[in-house]
């Protein structure tokens, strides 16, 4: 029986040989049926068939195996084969990129009913039969496969968009229409929603995934199979990079006689930055632009209001013989002409700050309050306010000096314009207290204090809270501006009678 089963081997070698010089030079007339088992019984099984079709046989798939990878897999136009061997071997033995194009059926004979359960595995396009089957059963079997050329070309085409599908670098999903249920999905996929294989992801309904917006996603899915597509940009909380950008593009498309949904996800998360800089960017400069038409039309009234009032002076000096009312003029011109430096300082100081960056170097508070303090002794009521200095310096303080200086004058001089000359203790309370991350500025007074529906403007440029205001308006402006270029916070408290407490919050630059 051996010697018999080695002759029937060779000659299936012979035939399926004498086959392909056939088929090379055209002639080729029967079907080709390629058996791979060591079973006598299949083989005696499959004899009936010979006369209508070349039979080759094989007992470890090496002519198979040996073809493959030289294109001429469409030689063959079914394999047949027992489970066992070809759930062990047949897998294992063949290049999937390859045999995904081969135009041929698989039978599979077996006395189990587990076939459909080996094709689900299979690299080949499969039709596995339940068997046993009869020569007779098979006959039949196989001429309806033969005949359904369309069948092999759908799936050809099948094959060849999943070979694409899990090779691409970016996320794609197929998804079932009616619970939007992940049928396949790549590699990518699997490696953005933290599965070990893509096979993980099957089952999951896509919504699920993106609960976050899943009533927005699922209506544009059913837009998608509404108009055969649809574009969606969410948020994403990945385990690897952290919270991203997402684009979903959503086809409709045709498996054969299956309709499904094919997602295309890609990280969108760079692109959105960009955006939002550039967004950002022009909020900034509509802000600039609204602040340079407030800006010139108030500063153009300031400056000359203080000019008109000297002008005015000038001509009652010039008719004016009483000495005591000349003085009087000189001095109300020396005002006007004061307010006017503080109006050009202002204007000066807001400038650089819109300018220049932010220039870091050590900064020595006490020193700073004390050039402040003696530079406001000018204004009115100065010698009657106590001012009180605590500065706690803990470690080094590194800021933009000039800029600290600027924010320190202006909460001063504020404090001291409006004390309440009838209290009777009037006091500007300073205190610095500076560490590792940041230097705490508080500056408190007993005075007027800012009315309550005043508190949310005090900060806008050019804002009076008191008509009788000699201040440019713009002082409180460049202070919230530089506190926010050294990306500290200014928090302010304040009832009117009583006084207030500005805290100035500025990061420490050390590092």
């Amino acid at each position: 029986m051996q010697r018999v089963f080695v002759f029937q081997l060779r000659l299936g070698l012979y035939l399926h040989l004498k086959y392909l010089k056939n088929s090379t030079l055209g002639q080729r007339e029967k079907k080709h049926l390629y058996l791979i088992t060591d079973s006598e019984e299949l083989i005696d099984q499959l004899r009936p068939l010979e006369g209508e079709y070349l039979l080759s046989y094989d007992s470890d798939g090496r002519l198979l195996k040996r073809i493959n990878g030289n294109g001429k897999n469409q030689d063959i136009d079914i394999v047949i084969t027992d489970f066992d061997f070809f759930l062990e071997n047949i897998n294992d033995a063949h290049i999937p990129e390859v045999s995904a194009f081969a135009p041929y059926f698989v039978i599979l004979i077996n006395e189990q009913n587990a076939p459909l359960f080996a094709a689900t595995n299979f690299h080949f396009k499969c039709f596995p039969c339940v068997t046993p089957l009869s020569s007779g059963q098979l006959k039949p079997v196989i001429s309806a496969l033969l005949q359904n050329r369309d069948k092999v070309m759908e799936l050809e085409e099948r094959e060849r968009f999943k070979i694409l599908f899990h090779k691409a670098p970016i996320v794609q999903l197929l998804l079932n229409p009616c619970d939007y249920s992940i049928i396949d999905a790549n590699r990518a996929a699997a490696e953005m929603y933290g599965k070990e294989e893509p096979a993980d992801l099957a089952g999951t309904s896509l919504t699920d995934l993106h609960s976050w917006h899943a009533d927005l996603l699922e209506e544009k899915l059913k837009e998608a199979l509404r108009l055969g597509e649809s574009q969606l940009n969410v948020s994403f909380e990945s385990q690897k990079k952290g919270t991203i950008d997402l684009a979903l593009v959503t086809s409709k498309i045709s498996m054969g006689k299956r309709k499904l949904l094919f997602v295309n996800i890609q990280d969108i998360t760079e692109t959105k930055k960009t955006e939002r800089i550039l967004t950002l960017k022009n909020l900034e400069l509509q802000k600039t632009n609204s602040e340079l038409d407030n800006f010139v039309y108030s500063t153009s009234h300031e400056l000359r209001a203080p000019l008109m009032s000297v002008l005015g002076l000038i001509n009652l000096l010039e008719t004016e013989t009483d000495k005591k009312e000349q003085s009087l003029y000189v001095g109300l011109m020396k005002e006007s002409i004061q307010k006017l430096d503080n109006i050009i300082h202002d204007i000066i100081d807001y400038s650089r700050n819109a300018r220049f960056d932010v220039k870091v170097s050590p900064v020595d508070f006490n020193f700073l309050l004390e050039k402040t303090i003696n530079n406001l002794h000018f204004i009115p009521g100065f010698e009657k306010i106590d001012i009180r200095v605590r500065v706690n310096e803990e470690v080094p303080f590194l800021s933009d000096k000039r800029r600290v200086e600027i924010v320190l004058n202006n909460l001063i001089s504020n404090s001291l314009k409006f004390y309440k000359p009838a209290i009777r203790k009037p006091f500007v309370e300073i205190s610095v207290l500076v560490g590792e991350k940041e230097a705490v500025i508080k500056v408190k007074d007993n005075g007027r204090g800012i009315p309550e529906q005043h508190l949310s403007r005090i900060f806008e440029m050019f804002f009076r809270g008191y008509e009788q205001s000699t201040g440019s308006g713009i002082g409180l402006y460049i202070v919230k501006e530089i506190v926010e270029k050294l990306n500290g916070n200014l928090h302010v408290e304040s009832i009117e009678g009583k006084g207030s407490l500005f805290t100035v919050k500025l990061p420490n630059q050390n590092q």
